[in-house]
């Protein structure tokens, strides 16, 4: 993990000792990323921020107190391709990001039988160069996820930095040759609920044109 990240996941410790916002300060949100071409909505469980956010967001407020500014964090987003980072209201202290980039293939799971999204699902979890278990994770469980508009995949994995772990819930859809990754960070041992539920609602929005 980039020395960034491990900043990232120190700040969101210190996020926890000092949030104090409501969920007024969110409310449901259709964005939509043109330089990827996909629309997802995020609930008003999310407090969160894209790279279309302006400096006086509340997020990047909470964020200055841990010694990020607008310029660092954006930076850090476009370094690891993430397009919205939060935090869920439902407990104050698990991380949200969906994650997003181009992919050197065209892939079509839509009308895929189970053996072959069998076989993508062995691939994101360790493939030869980009598999997850080559990020120094530790899968715990997986499956597939039929959803409304796109097939995919869900992860239950760990990951460790600054001597610290972390549960890690993935969701993620490959199409064409986009791939979409949403996430929940939690120091609980376990995997929120909460959390799982909300990126699965999110994963049905998604709408890659």
């Amino acid at each position: 993990m980039k020395n960034t990240a491990r900043k990232l996941l120190a700040a969101v410790l210190a996020l926890m000792m000092i949030l104090t916002c409501s969920a007024a300060f969110a409310e449901d949100t259709t964005e939509r990323f043109e330089e990827l071409g996909l629309t997802a909505t995020i609930p008003d469980t999310v407090m969160y921020v894209t790279m279309a956010s302006p400096e006086d967001a509340p997020l990047y407020e909470l964020l200055k107190q841990v010694e990020y500014t607008y310029d660092s964090f954006r930076e850090f987003m476009t370094t690891n391709g993430i397009i919205a980072y939060g935090l869920f209201l439902t407990d104050y202290s698990t991380e949200f990001q969906i994650a997003a980039g181009t992919i050197g293939a065209e892939i079509d799971l839509k009308d895929a039988t189970e053996e072959v999204l069998n076989d993508y699902l062995a691939i994101a979890a360790n493939g030869l160069e980009n598999g997850l278990e080559n990020f120094g994770v530790t899968i715990e469980d997986s499956g597939i996820v039929h959803g409304q508009r796109y097939n995919g995949f869900w992860f239950h994995y760990r990951v460790t930095a600054n001597g610290r772990e972390q549960s890690v819930i993935q969701y993620s859809i490959l199409d064409g040759n986009k791939a979409i990754n949403m996430r929940a960070y939690s120091f609980q041992t376990d995997y929120p609920a909460e959390a799982e539920e909300i990126l699965r609602t999110i994963f049905d929005t998604i709408i890659i044109e």
